[in-house]
């Protein structure tokens, strides 16, 4: 019988759940786990890299983890002649002493906490030198004898996961500034992070918990020269000022300044005194504060107005009038409107001059009136729909995408409405307890015309803390998908040098698909960054085909001592690792047990959050000493709909083959199994058991044939390839399952090469009616 063909190409409709699978679009997918439509094709999911061009491999995962340089005294960490530090002994900052997982280096060689019981610990280190290494965790002295770097600066890293990332909008165009916060300190950027605003007595610290993201916006002051990042976290409760609570801060380019909250203060208002925000922004030549803690009784007692907009004058948020009534002595026009709701403030954003406010279940704008009397006012948008995350708004030029308790929305100024209603369930999924919803953040990428949120996710039961998802949204063509990460905060990048093949290291070719000829490539593109739960950042980028390894291995415990020959499971203690049952990691330079370095292997069993276990095939060479690191390797997992071209007919069909077209590439290789009638039997495990198998099931990207004596030579020089998967199905319908199998996931040459998969043609015929 002859065979009918169908083609489905352009690959342009996404994930689609809103409907059962068959009767979903032919390109669409029902389930799109780490790989997304892009520009009529299916690719796999981003990659990252290290931030920075570093001085030797060992040292490009430290410069992109954020840590400080100076001690508690704001003076500059630096080992002697002779290689040791702190028999004064150096004081780090004995508030955050002694945390599993904080780390100091010296050179290329680190030293680890591996025990927070009180008093003085010794530290893990891969320094063959260093004669002594403790770390006291009450008091956070800390002594290095004899370590290898001499007269060498020493880095304390604090672990604290990434709580913001910003601009500071000063300098060169296209080459800003980048300061990233975690809970207790700021850091610039320069080839490396370093914390700033370090001074006597610990300089500037905030207090913040891991859920209490940073807000921050550059103000232009008096002067054009003279501008300013504000900053603020918004730690604070009704109630007394505690010690431990934030007021907000500016940044002058030298030192951190306190915004609101000082003594005495010149920021009354009315008796009052500002203490934080949750959002400051400029608008029309004033600082506007969002849902703020002002004092009513005093300096010493703080309420919240969670509905207030409060304004500065006509000018400098710093002048010493910035924030009079106009019934003060001095006033400069300064005051607040509060809006008629009882919903608090979430966040907001603006659409070209209009300044968008989101509450908890509604939106409201900001109007500017004109009237230096009376400036603003509010005006309802919509009553329904508002925003959960604070951190979500996505701007454009026509509308703002943010995540709100009902599903994704698009507000145009006008009105808000939902987008996602091809995922309608999924935004349900995100975690509510720990702070879920507030860790939910998004960005644009606009090189790839997408947007990102990162999110906790309940699937599968997870009760991570910590962000484990991705939802993927491809705003030119409003398709979706999911990756499976951990990102805690989002950002840009400006300060990028060209990059060079050395400089790219320790990415290969096959892990580096952007061609020498892209923009970016070229220094200061502005690049997509993320920092995660550990204090790493790392540049995002759809032309990376792996993850950077951003997760410390804190430590490494065998089941049995070493050394053992065999088998052997090990637990990996990794802080805040967020992974689960069935991921694959790479272990990358665990020093003492070289038969580990660059294995690939699957997550057995998750003990807590800071441990799990992995088997190790090559047994456990000897004890970890440090300097390991691990990656997630990411496994996409791609189910199509459930086809049936012969639906209107109301037969069964058989499918025969399929052709796929795909990006050629060296080594590239992924599995395609199958399903019938809308079951979920895997078809290739059926055939293996009844000994029917056509085939093993493995699509091939490279070319046919052995690498250097291919079948067909000219396969060697095409860019797209079409290549054959026989099927033996029959049925109501035929679903296709694309994954990784567990042998290729753990082969580095596999599994780090891209895949692109440009169409695809079903090679088919009519079979039987469905009630013979």
């Amino acid at each position: 019988m002859a065979q009918d063909r169908f083609l489905i190409a352009p690959l342009d409709s996404g994930l689609q759940t809103d409907l059962v699978p068959w009767q979903i679009q032919d390109s669409a997918y029902a389930t799109l786990n780490n790989a997304y439509v892009w520009r009529g094709r299916l690719r796999k999911r981003f990659g990252s890299k290290y931030m920075g061009i570093p001085t030797s491999a060992a040292q490009a995962p430290l410069f992109s983890r954020l840590r400080t340089s100076t001690d508690y005294d704001g003076v500059a960490m630096v080992t002697d002649g002779a290689g040791t530090i702190g028999v004064a002994p150096v004081v780090i900052v004995p508030t955050a002493a002694g945390q599993l997982g904080q780390m100091f280096s010296i050179g290329d060689f680190t030293y680890t906490v591996i025990s927070a019981a009180a008093g003085v610990q010794n530290l893990l280190t891969n320094d063959p030198l260093c004669t002594g290494a403790t770390l006291n965790n009450t008091t956070g002295a800390l002594v290095i004898l004899t370590a290898s770097g001499h007269a060498t600066a020493v880095y304390y890293y604090p672990a604290n996961p990434v709580m913001g990332i910003y601009n500071y909008k000063v300098g060169a165009i296209y080459n800003q500034p980048t300061i990233a916060f975690d809970t207790q300190f700021a850091y610039l950027w320069g080839n490396g992070w370093d914390r700033i605003g370090a001074g006597a007595l610990g300089g500037t610290q905030w207090h913040g918990s891991n859920s209490q993201f940073f807000w921050a916006t550059n103000y232009r002051t008096t002067l054009t020269s003279d501008t300013i990042l504000i900053a603020t976290n918004f730690n604070a409760a009704t109630g007394a000022i505690g010690a431990n609570h934030d007021p907000i801060r500016y940044w002058n380019g030298a030192v951190w300044a306190d915004l609101t909250g000082v003594t005495p203060s010149p920021y009354l208002t009315a008796g009052n005194r500002i203490y934080t925000a949750r959002i400051a922004v400029q608008f029309h030549r004033r600082l506007l504060l969002l849902n703020t803690f002002e004092s009513d009784a005093g300096v010493a007692q703080v309420v919240q107005q969670a509905q207030r907009c409060r304004f500065s004058i006509d000018g400098s948020p710093i002048a010493a009038n910035a924030w009079l009534e106009p019934n003060q002595v001095g006033a400069g026009g300064a005051g607040y409107i509060d809006a008629a709701t009882k919903e608090q403030i979430v966040s907001a954003e603006f659409i070209k001059d209009r300044l968008i406010v989101y509450f908890e279940r509604s939106t409201w704008e900001i109007a500017y009136t004109g009237n230096e009397i009376r400036p603003f006012r509010w005006q309802k948008l919509n009553t329904e729909l508002g925003a959960e995350s604070t951190y979500s708004r996505v701007p454009f030029d026509k509308v703002i995408l943010g995540i709100g308790n009902t599903g994704v929305h698009a507000c145009n100024g006008v009105n808000v409405e939902r987008i996602d209603n091809k995922i309608p369930d999924k935004i349900f999924q995100i975690q509510n307890k720990n702070e879920g919803v507030a860790r939910t953040i998004g960005v644009r990428d606009y090189y790839t015309e997408m947007v990102y949120w990162t999110y906790p996710s309940i699937d599968a039961g997870s009760t991570d803390v910590f962000p484990n998802r991705i939802l993927v949204y491809n705003y030119n063509n409003g398709t979706w998908a999911f990756n499976n990460d951990c990102i805690t905060f989002f950002g840009y990048f400006e300060q990028q040098q060209d990059v060079t093949w050395a400089s790219s290291a320790p990415l290969t070719w096959a892990q580096y698909v952007a061609t020498w000829s892209s923009g970016v490539l070229q220094s200061q593109f502005r690049q997509v960054i993320g920092g995660n739960q550990q204090g790493f950042t790392f540049i995002i980028s759809a032309d990376i085909t792996s993850n950077a390894r951003v997760m410390q291995i804190t430590n490494l415990t065998p089941a049995v001592a070493p050394p053992v020959a065999v088998p052997v499971d090990v637990t990996v203690q990794s802080i805040n690792h967020t992974l689960h049952y069935g991921d694959y990691v790479q272990v990358v330079d665990p020093a003492g047990t070289t038969g580990l370095n660059n294995l690939i292997m699957m997550v057995k069993r998750v003990v807590d959050a800071n441990n799990f276990v992995v088997e190790s095939p090559t047994g456990f060479a000897a004890a970890y000493i440090g300097g390991g690191y691990i990656s997630r390797v990411s496994r996409m997992f791609i189910q199509s709909k459930q086809w049936n071209p012969y639906q209107k007919q109301g037969v069964n069909w058989a499918l025969n083959r399929i052709d796929f077209a795909v990006k050629r590439t060296s080594n590239g290789e992924i599995t395609v199994d199958y399903s019938t009638a809308a079951t979920q039997l895997s078809m290739n495990a059926e055939e293996q058991l009844t000994n029917t198998q056509l085939g093993d099931g493995v699509l091939e990207t490279r070319p046919y044939g052995p690498v250097l004596d291919p079948i067909y030579p000219l396969e060697t020089e095409q860019a797209t390839l079409w290549h054959q998967i026989y099927f033996g199905a029959e049925g109501s319908f035929v679903q296709i399952t694309m994954t990784l199998s567990d042998t290729q996931m753990r082969t580095a040459t596999i599994v780090f090469e891209d895949f692109w998969l440009e169409g695809l043609i079903l090679n088919t015929q009519m079979t039987s009616a469905r009630i013979q």
